[in-house]
């Protein structure tokens, strides 16, 4: 108390980080109603974390796909603007594109997507390639194929100690 409490992570939106904050271990559940940004918000908070702490992201989202599409929203929030040709041929345009490469990845499974995989994928990419973020978009459409048969509630609270356990 003598110092106050440990301010968390940050993303650099000087409104927003005056309100939330948030710390490792720990997952974030951002809802809204359907086209309101969700996705757009919760890609420019992965580039904040990356940007103010080096935070590395993966995602696993049905939402951003084909991946190029979502390769070219990312670029475009790191590097301020759509680009030109012209711009295409700079140096910061490269640096941005390998910055992306080298911070972002995308889970991708062609039989769908299932809880217990994505967070197989994502413990991996936490050891291989140093990961602080998953983001899984939209969860709904990642399924706990082990517990669909459990009653709303019961799967709700499955699937959510389940990602609780992979944060921790």
């Amino acid at each position: 108390y003598r110092n106050g409490t440990k301010k968390g992570y940050t993303i650099g939106l000087q409104e927003f980080d005056s309100i939330f904050s948030t710390y490792t271990k720990q997952f974030i559940v951002v809802t809204g109603f359907p086209s309101s940004g969700k996705s757009d918000f919760v890609d420019q908070m992965t580039i904040g974390y990356n940007m103010m702490h080096g935070w590395k992201t993966a995602y696993a989202s049905t939402e951003n796909v084909p991946h190029y599409l979502h390769v070219d929203k990312l670029v475009r929030k790191l590097y301020g603007s759509t680009p030109s040709y012209e711009d295409t041929q700079k140096k910061a345009w490269k640096d941005c594109i390998k910055h992306v490469n080298e911070n972002f990845f995308f889970i991708d499974y062609e039989d769908g997507f299932d809880l217990d995989k994505v967070l197989r994928k994502g413990q991996e990419l936490v050891k291989r390639m140093g990961i602080r973020c998953l983001v899984i978009d939209p969860y709904n459409k990642v399924r706990d194929k082990e517990n669909l048969d459990k009653s709303i509630t019961d799967y709700t609270n499955l699937y959510l100690n389940k990602v609780d356990s992979f944060c921790k």
